[in-house]
């Protein structure tokens, strides 16, 4: 799979799970923003037609709504799959 890469850990398990963290990524782009970089292009060097600066981004209630949805459900499925393998 494209941009990932296996690390040997030193778990139970002996491996790591890594999820995308929606909170994170909007925590970034707050920070950016009040560091005074919110006009910085988000996929920059991408196909992607839209290409909203960061402010733009924040500005997107839709991308909110997504985001806290997508955190939600995120919480859910961990929360399932570490009942499983606890």
């Amino acid at each position: 799979m494209a941009g990932c890469s296996a690390h040997r850990t030193r778990t139970a398990l002996g491996w790591t799970l890594m999820v995308a963290d929606p909170r994170l990524a909007l925590d970034v782009m707050r920070k950016a923003t009040k560091d005074g970089h919110g006009g910085a292009v988000l996929l920059e060097g991408t196909n992607e037609k839209g290409k909203p600066t960061i402010d733009q981004a924040l500005a997107d209630a839709k991308l909110l709504r997504t985001a806290a949805s997508s955190l939600r459900r995120l919480r859910i499925r961990l929360w399932l799959w570490a009942d499983r393998v606890t």
